[in-house]
């Protein structure tokens, strides 16, 4: 019997969070040559701060629990595209969040709607799960990182390299 792709990495966050470590993987996002930006593949539910063309960090993510293809606001839905980021803040419900600029302008226009999507830590109430707040895409359209640490190291991150967008694909 074969595992699929997701059915690993759950495995492999679960066997993560008992022993404490995460295992080192080549990441499966693909950075953009010569530029500093965040990359999601809500495929292989992976996050890539990239610079330069090569990730200098890479985290498993949750996504929205409706999937992709964010249109409406409630859709449960992570939006596709290319969005400019915001400055980091700090969160009452989810530690840290990173404002993704949803729905862009010309999107606004063509009647999608949404608001507050960005990348943030695990819940408040469920922030001791660690990486096992990634066994199920839970958000309501959001990046969701599973670790206090993650989204901290993240936030250091973009406020000290600027990325100029978050590319999620």
């Amino acid at each position: 019997m074969t595992l699929g792709r997701k059915a690993r990495r759950l495995v492999g966050a679960a066997a993560a969070t008992f022993v404490g470590c995460t295992a080192e993987a080549p990441p499966s996002v693909a950075c953009p040559p010569g530029e500093t930006s965040i990359v999601v593949s809500t495929g292989a539910h992976e996050l890539a701060a990239c610079k330069d063309g090569r990730a200098e960090l890479v985290y498993a993510v949750a996504i929205g629990r409706g999937g992709t293809g964010k249109t409406a606001e409630g859709d449960r839905k992570t939006p596709l595209g290319d969005y400019p980021l915001g400055l980091p803040r700090p969160s009452r419900k989810f530690r840290t969040f990173i404002p993704i600029g949803y729905p862009t302008e010309r999107q606004a226009r063509e009647g999608l709607t949404g608001s507050d999507v960005g990348i943030h830590g695990p819940s408040r109430p469920f922030a001791w799960l660690g990486s096992s707040n990634l066994w199920i895409d839970w958000t309501l359209g959001c990046i969701a990182l599973g670790r206090d640490a993650d989204i901290d190291t993240l936030a250091e991150w973009v406020l000290r390299e600027q990325p100029i967008a978050v590319r999620i694909r």
